[in-house]
């Protein structure tokens, strides 16, 4: 099944924001082009570019509906399809070896030195190893052809 192509008319007077989020779009459709992608996956992203082809309104309203349904569209690719942006890994497991393994390592250490002043040391080694994990994953996907050529926008 063939995409719709985004039919957003911008004029000279748009915002950045709107630009950036066509501009992330176009890009993405761009890299789609070169995919197989299901049926079902094509009907959800054809359903997306329906919704956003619709007028609405003032920039603001115009953003919001494109940065909402982009990042629906990235989410649906990586669920279905395990099709990841660039860094997209490396990004998540960023915030979730902080959260993992940088808080308990910290409270650990915080309660060793009887004091609540190191709960901040696990911090970087928590941030350090999602990344390190997030980019081994990253490689991985690359090395599977599973990692599309675009920067994920947030």
């Amino acid at each position: 099944m063939p995409l719709h192509a985004l039919q957003l008319k911008t004029d000279g007077q748009s915002s950045t924001q709107l630009l950036k989020w066509v501009d992330a779009w176009e890009k993405l459709w761009q890299e789609l082009e070169n995919r197989e992608l299901t049926e079902r996956v094509a009907a959800s992203l054809n359903a997306d570019i329906a919704a956003l082809n619709q007028d609405h309104g003032i920039d603001k309203d115009r953003t919001k509906a494109l940065r909402k349904h982009y990042n629906a569209a990235i989410q649906l690719l990586v669920k279905e399809m395990k099709l990841t942006p660039l860094n997209y890994h490396r990004d998540t497991w960023f915030v979730i070896g902080l959260a993992a393994f940088g808080t308990p390592l910290g409270i650990i250490v915080s309660f060793s030195l009887n004091s609540f002043a190191y709960i901040g040391l696990g911090f970087p080694f928590g941030m350090g190893l999602g990344m390190l994990l997030g980019m081994q994953m990253d490689k991985k996907a690359a090395r599977e052809g599973r990692q599309l050529n675009l920067q994920y926008q947030r």
